[in-house]
C-alpha cells in the first residue's frame, strides 16, 4: 500500500501547473504606473482591436479618468487570480488583482492578448465599492 501511495505522490510531483503568460505582471505594473501619471493615450496605445472594437479611447479615457480620480494612485497590487484562455482568435490571459488605492480598494480585472511576442491590452474591468461612493 506504501509502494502505491508513493507512486501516487511522485506521478502528482510530475504534473505541472500552468503559468500565467509571461509578462503579464510588467504590463500590469506598466498600466498602473501610466494610470498614475494620467497617461491614458499610452495605455490606448497598446490595446488590442477587441478593446478598440469595444470602446473609443476617449471613452476609455474617461473610465481611466474616473478610476484615478476617485480612488488616487497605486499603493499596493496582489494577484489573486488567472486563468489562460486559447482560442481559435488568439491567446488571452486573464489576471485578477486585488489593488489598494490612495482613497480605496478595488478588484481589478486585466484581460491580454498575446500577439505574437507582445501583450495587448484587452480588457479592464474594476469592482470597487470605494470608487461608487467616492
Amino acid at each position: 500500500m506504501k509502494r502505491a501511495s508513493l507512486t501516487f505522490a511522485l506521478l502528482l510531483g510530475a504534473c505541472s501547473v500552468p503559468q500565467p503568460i509571461a509578462g503579464t505582471d510588467v504590463q500590469i505594473a506598466t498600466f498602473h504606473k501610466l494610470l498614475d501619471t494620467e497617461d491614458y493615450a499610452a495605455i490606448w496605445k497598446d490595446t488590442s482591436l477587441e478593446m478598440r472594437g469595444a470602446a473609443t479611447e476617449e471613452q476609455m479615457d474617461k473610465i481611466f479618468a474616473a478610476v484615478h480620480r476617485k480612488l488616487g494612485k497605486v499603493i499596493e497590487s496582489k494577484q489573486i487570480g488567472w486563468r489562460t484562455n486559447m482560442t481559435t482568435n488568439g491567446t488571452f490571459a486573464e489576471v485578477q488583482m486585488d489593488t489598494r488605492f490612495e482613497k480605496g480598494t478595488g478588484q481589478e480585472n486585466f484581460v491580454y492578448r498575446q500577439d505574437g511576442t507582445q501583450l495587448k491590452l484587452a480588457g479592464y474591468h474594476i469592482t470597487s465599492n470605494d470608487m461608487m461612493t467616492n
